[in-house]
């Protein structure tokens, strides 16, 4: 998949994404450091997230992030960070997973004792949006 990052890129439960970027950089692609990151947060490699460092297959070498069976908690937003040691750049990408909605519990605890007062907060989460009433 190429990026054209003006729109979300809208997947469904269950498929895998693959964000695939061309990296340019002089005098050459050692010198770059990438860092991926979903809502500001940086993503470490794991058994749901696949971070490579160069793909060299084109005119250009690639970074991606393969995210394997997606869910309703992969929406966000992704962030692609290049550094060198004189210039930082980055490149944003809104990823919508669509599925049927999810109500998820917030700020519960184990146990509540008797005469106490507690805060539970719901957020539903889906795309396209649900209507709650």
């Amino acid at each position: 998949m190429d990026i054209n990052n003006e729109k979300p890129l809208i997947s469904r439960v269950g498929e895998m994404v693959r964000f695939v970027v061309d990296v340019q950089s002089f005098p050459d692609f050692e010198s770059v450091q990438l860092f991926w990151f979903k809502n500001d947060i940086q993503i470490e490699k794991n058994h749901k997230h696949l971070v490579t460092g160069v793909k060299t297959d084109g005119q250009f070498p690639q970074t991606y992030l393969e995210i394997k069976s997606i869910e309703l908690e992969d929406s966000g937003t992704y962030m692609l960070l290049g550094n060198t040691s004189d210039m930082s750049t980055n490149i944003t990408m809104q990823l919508l997973v669509s599925g049927s909605p999810a109500i998820k519990m917030m700020n519960t605890v184990e146990f509540y004792e008797i005469n106490k007062v507690y805060e539970l907060e719901c957020i539903a989460i889906g795309y396209p949006k649900s209507e709650i009433w």
